[in-house]
């Protein structure tokens, strides 16, 4: 077995995938577990680490998400078990984004399927604060989220979970989650919104 200590990273692809002209200066989240699984159908989850109260991340802060022990492989599939609450603070102002005021997205709307990571059974969300499970996967193909980013994929091009750049490979010990939201920040899109759009995920080893 190996411990794989999670970190954040932001930027490493920077500019490759920019909705919008507007950076983030702040970015919370609130994670309760992640998962890792070896192939990109995202089955047999292995749950790296676990806090049942949850906990805010701002990822623009390059924060320690967690560790946990898995044996040293290349891993497809990275599964976050957060709120779908997302917390957005543009560093300038854009449209109908304000520089330093803070906007709160629903990335879940009522009636969204959400497949459960652990029992592979699913749910909706409801219009209150819901728990979801996000799937990251090397062989999803859409890095724009919409609802198929809370259900496992199954194959390429099903349209379900979203695109994880790069095996999480474990093999190299502690390493670096990308968390690219650069130029995401959108203000123009939805009349009188400020919104984020999905970021761009990734894996570096050894940073």
């Amino acid at each position: 077995m190996k411990k794989i200590i999670l970190l954040v990273l932001v930027g490493m692809f920077s500019g490759l995938f920019a909705y919008a002209v507007v950076d983030p200066s702040a970015v919370k989240i609130k994670l309760y577990a992640a998962y890792i699984a070896e192939q990109g159908d995202c089955k047999n989850p292995i749950k790296i680490f676990e806090d049942a109260a949850g906990k805010e991340f701002n990822m623009m802060e390059t924060p320690e998400l967690g560790s946990g022990q898995v044996e040293p492989k290349a891993y497809k599939c990275m599964i976050m078990h957060m709120g779908d609450r997302v917390k957005v603070t543009p560093a300038k102002t854009e449209g109908s984004c304000s520089v330093g005021i803070e906007s709160t997205m629903d990335i879940c709307q009522n009636g969204t399927l959400v497949m459960d990571a652990g029992t592979g059974s699913t749910y909706t969300c409801t219009g209150n604060e819901d728990k979801v499970f996000v799937y990251l996967s090397t062989t999803a193909t859409s890095e724009n989220g919409g609802a198929g980013a809370f259900i496992r994929p199954d194959k390429e091009g099903d349209g379900n979970g979203m695109r994880l750049q790069n095996a999480i490979d474990t093999s190299k010990g502690k390493g670096c989650f990308v968390f690219d939201c650069f130029g995401k920040v959108d203000g123009n899109t939805i009349p009188n919104t400020c919104s984020m759009n999905p970021p761009t995920f990734g894996y570096r080893p050894g940073c």
